[in-house]
């Protein structure tokens, strides 16, 4: 159903309204006696799938990219859960992951773990619907190697960390959640470098996170989705820092 509007506020008229023979409506909101009935503004419904997957998501709007910057000197001041190490002109910084839900999934599967090896020595775990009487090495070594999978998850969320390396030429991001145990990301920076946090489809609770994103000479890396937001928001800042604001074909340092 259509409807008309009042030409002095915009609220709704009566449903159906039409002229009185006085020849005008009155709004029943502002007492505006309106001559004519404007036509409603057609709206078009959203797609019926378009909602839908904002409501699986849980994001209706677009995120736009958030490009966090800091004064030097507050760069400088460093953050209480950053480290920072400067040698000549390379700066590095360390900082450490995190979270309620690693420690929680961490001491769930000890627990979980602890139970199963103390139900296989006692012959009361099925493995391929078979009961287990009496393991074997093969046995516990089978189990032990299941549980390896959800201990890494663990400690990346609840102990790992990550080591900025920031030189002139090339910014070097490395996580560890064991030694030895991780990705190491690298990017070639030339003068175009361009720092941002922006969604890369990491979420927390059906809350979408942002991660640091970092582009340069048409290459492009991201991390840090499950780290501290103000935390996040200062590594961002201080990479920006690092090598500026990033320089366009149009400024005059490049035409000259």
């Amino acid at each position: 159903m259509s409807l008309a509007y009042c030409t002095q506020c915009g609220r709704p008229l009566p449903a159906q309204a039409t002229l009185s023979p006085a020849g005008f409506v009155q709004c029943p909101a502002c007492g505006q006696k309106n001559t004519e009935i404007p036509p409603s503004p057609k709206t078009e419904p959203a797609p019926f799938t378009h909602v839908m997957f904002s409501r699986l998501v849980g994001v209706a709007k677009p995120q736009t990219p958030d490009e966090p910057t800091l004064p030097s000197e507050v760069v400088a001041a460093g953050h209480a859960r950053v480290s920072r190490e400067v040698i000549g002109q390379t700066i590095v910084y360390r900082t450490r992951v995190t979270t309620f839900f690693g420690w929680f999934w961490l001491i769930f599967t000890t627990v979980h773990c602890f139970f199963m090896f103390y139900g296989l020595s006692r012959g009361q775990v099925r493995m391929n619907h078979q009961l287990i009487d009496h393991a074997s090495v093969f046995h516990y070594l089978f189990m032990a190697l299941f549980y390896i999978p959800f201990f890494l998850v663990g400690f990346s969320l609840a102990w790992g960390h990550y080591r900025l390396l920031l030189e002139a030429n090339q910014l070097s991001v490395r996580w560890r959640c064991f030694p030895g145990v991780g990705w190491t990301w690298k990017l070639a920076t030339g003068d175009d470098v361009r720092v941002r946090l922006e969604y890369r489809g990491a979420s927390s609770n059906s809350t979408p996170l942002k991660a640091i994103v970092v582009s340069s000479q048409q290459q492009e890396i991201n991390f840090g989705n499950f780290i501290r937001e103000d935390v996040k928001r200062f590594l961002a800042a201080a990479i920006h820092d690092y090598y500026g604001d990033p320089v366009t074909k149009e400024d005059p340092a490049v035409k000259g």
